[in-house]
């Protein structure tokens, strides 16, 4: 029966079929049950047998790390990861060196958003095995969730040193560059990517979100396409799509791209914040209102929805609720001029000099050569 384990501490499992046959039939008549139970334990054809045999090879011995180790596999393939995770903990509590065990728990921490927890794993992972390109890769995809892409590209750097050609380093590697605003190096990365593995549709939505950073609309819209072609069912894809028609003012498209990522993904805000600022563009003042109103639902310091809402209120002439938004904005994100300068104006409109002169002159702090809020200034100045 196939085993779901192969090598290092499992070993003695899997050497059992080796054994001498007249011991095996003396084993198994003496314990026919014990020896059905350890061969289901480690078939993993059917998950359910596979628990119950596991779990009576455990309840015999409390210390078989791969009764456990099997055990959590089957876990996982009915989708209860909390369980899994036990079960590869006892497995490594009962052999530390189990990289494996390692690995998946590894693996299930990161799926949970516990990064730090994971690069434990994988730190142990890399003490037993240092060329282990897929645990340099995966504390990497850590690394790059927390922010700290240095150390995420030297993760990837490492395992394509040992594998070339490991496109998910390359894909990882790429990404990071594109968060550190390293566009030629990710771009560079993508494009090996895409030349070893041509039909994976998520580097060519990253390539794609890479073009959009960049403000490269048409091969922004190019990639994402690609990418939708072989995997219609990318939300993001659609989102970033949708943007690029929106800046190149295609706003039917782009209307129905961003709608389609809702419909993909009803908790997209970027998508609801996006389409609302196409609504107004088209002069559509409630529906704008209504997404930016749902962006900020679903993501309540989403300071751009406050500022885009801002900005519906003032063509809508209610300036006291466009200076309420654009304040919540400033608030989250107090040295963005273009939140201040826009509140700057609202407080000029409703003739509230003194306001606007401080949103104006902490602009200049920031930026002072700013030219919207310098002029706004003389200006202001002019009218004493």
């Amino acid at each position: 029966m196939p085993s779901t384990r192969g090598g290092g501490p499992h070993a003695m499992r899997l050497t059992r079929s080796f054994w001498p046959l007249a011991i095996i039939g003396l084993l198994v008549a003496a314990v026919p049950a014990q020896a059905d139970d350890m061969a289901d334990c480690d078939d993993d054809s059917d998950a359910d047998r596979t628990i119950a045999a596991c779990t009576a090879v455990i309840q015999r011995n409390p210390s078989d790390s791969i009764a456990f180790y099997n055990r959590s596999a089957a876990y996982l393939k009915k989708g209860q990861r909390d369980r899994a995770i036990e079960d590869y903990t006892t497995a490594i509590r009962l052999s530390p060196d189990d990289s494996l065990a390692l690995q998946k728990r590894g693996d299930l921490l990161k799926e949970k958003g516990l990064c730090d927890a994971a690069i434990a794993d994988y730190d142990n992972v890399l003490k037993i095995s240092p060329r282990d390109t897929l645990a340099l890769a995966r504390r990497g995809d850590c690394h790059k969730i927390l922010g700290n892409y240095q150390r995420a590209i030297a993760d990837y750097s490492e395992a394509l040193k040992f594998s070339p050609r490991f496109v998910a380093a390359l894909q990882g590697r790429a990404g990071a560059y594109r968060r550190s605003k390293n566009y030629d190096l990710a771009l560079a990365d993508f494009n090996a990517a895409i030349r070893i593995n041509p039909e994976q549709p998520r580097i060519f939505a990253e390539r794609g979100f890479l073009h959009a950073s960049r403000k490269n609309w048409d091969a922004a819209i190019a990639d994402l396409s690609e990418a939708l072609k072989r995997e219609p069912g990318l939300s993001g894809a659609f989102a970033v799509r949708g943007v690029a028609y929106s800046n190149k003012r295609e706003p039917a498209k782009a209307i129905a791209d961003l709608s389609e990522a809702i419909r993909l993904s009803p908790r997209n805000s970027f998508a609801f914040h996006h389409r609302g600022i196409v609504h107004r563009r088209l002069k559509q003042f409630e529906s704008a209102l209504a997404d930016q109103t749902e962006a900020l639902r679903l993501r309540p310091n989403f300071a751009d929805a406050y500022n885009s809402r801002g900005n519906v209120w003032r063509d809508k002439q209610d300036l006291a609720k466009a200076v309420e938004d654009y304040s919540a904005a400033i608030r989250l994100q107090p040295q963005t001029i273009l939140y201040l300068n826009a509140r700057g104006f609202a407080y000029e409109k409703l003739n509230d000099r003194e306001k606007a002169i401080a949103d104006f002159r902490a602009v200049v702090a920031i930026d002072p050569n700013d030219a919207t809020a310098t002029q706004a200034l003389q200006r202001l100045s002019r009218k004493r």
